[in-house]
């Protein structure tokens, strides 16, 4: 069986530092989705799309919907919070089957802690956490008693084309080519497909911004998680990461000293 893990990326965009002419770099990156069968994305898909049409709305956007601009534009929070429940509702009806993996990482602190060089191996922080989680899914898989996952499965990642995914792509084909890499039986395709055009991708623009928001949130020193995220922990699988400042000093040396090629060099983050 092949299953799926559909997923996205979500940063801190900054449209002020760009009118001022100033190149953005954000200061947070998560990258995530959710992983299961196509038999559940097919049941998802569906009732995700009535939802949808229901509200008169192209597709999930949860940014638009947490600011109410653009197809949510004039809701007032009675709708939005109705909408989001409905859709939550899809997501945990399918309970522990729709397992999400998430990695984030601070991307400041990625580049004033981690040397050149260090990035090089590594690779820009989308593809840190990207490799992280493909990697974590593959592991996963090869668990012993991984829920109904039989040792000749695989999975194929679905991928919202954003910018810096044709690298990401290249980087799940070198894994799955490369005789040291573990888990490489698990991995079978990985292909852009936009949300617009698959609604079974939506959900992972759901757990990537809401993952990214409480992420974010911590350097404010705001630690409180989320409804929707809250709710997800309660009724789904939710396996998050992120790569901080505490891993990155702990792990610089060894990061920097290992012999890799260009954005080989997978860790594991433990804060």
């Amino acid at each position: 069986m092949i299953f799926e893990f559909h997923c996205d990326l979500s940063y801190d965009g900054s449209p002020e530092g760009n009118a001022k002419g100033k190149p953005h770099q954000p200061k947070t990156y998560v990258f995530g989705g959710f992983f299961s069968s196509s038999i559940t994305w097919g049941n998802v898909e569906k009732k995700w799309r009535a939802i949808n049409e229901k509200h008169k709305v192209p597709r999930f956007h949860a940014a638009h919907l947490n600011g109410k601009t653009h197809e949510y534009e004039g809701w007032d929070d009675a709708k939005k919070i109705a909408y989001s429940k409905e859709l939550l509702s899809v997501v945990h009806e399918e309970g522990k089957r729709m397992y999400a993996v998430t990695c984030g990482i601070f991307a400041d602190e990625y580049r004033n802690i981690i040397s050149e060089e260090g990035r090089r191996k590594m690779g820009s922080p989308y593809l840190a956490c990207f490799n992280s989680c493909v990697t974590r899914v593959a592991r996963m898989m090869d668990e012993p008693g991984a829920g109904n996952i039989l040792p000749e499965d695989k999975f194929a990642v679905l991928i919202d084309p954003d910018e810096g995914y044709l690298e990401a792509v290249e980087s799940f084909y070198r894994m799955k080519e490369n005789p040291t890499f573990l888990h490489r039986a698990r991995l079978a395709t990985c292909a852009p497909l936009k949300m617009e055009e698959c609604v079974a991708m939506q959900p992972a623009d759901l757990i990537a911004y809401e993952t990214f928001k409480r992420l974010h949130a911590q350097r404010k020193r705001k630690a409180e998680i989320r409804y929707v995220l809250k709710a997800l922990m309660k009724e789904n699988i939710v396996n998050e990461s992120y790569i901080g400042a505490a891993t990155l000093r702990r792990m610089k040396d060894q990061i920097e000293s290992t012999p890799s090629g260009d954005g080989q060099l997978i860790i594991f983050p433990m804060n």
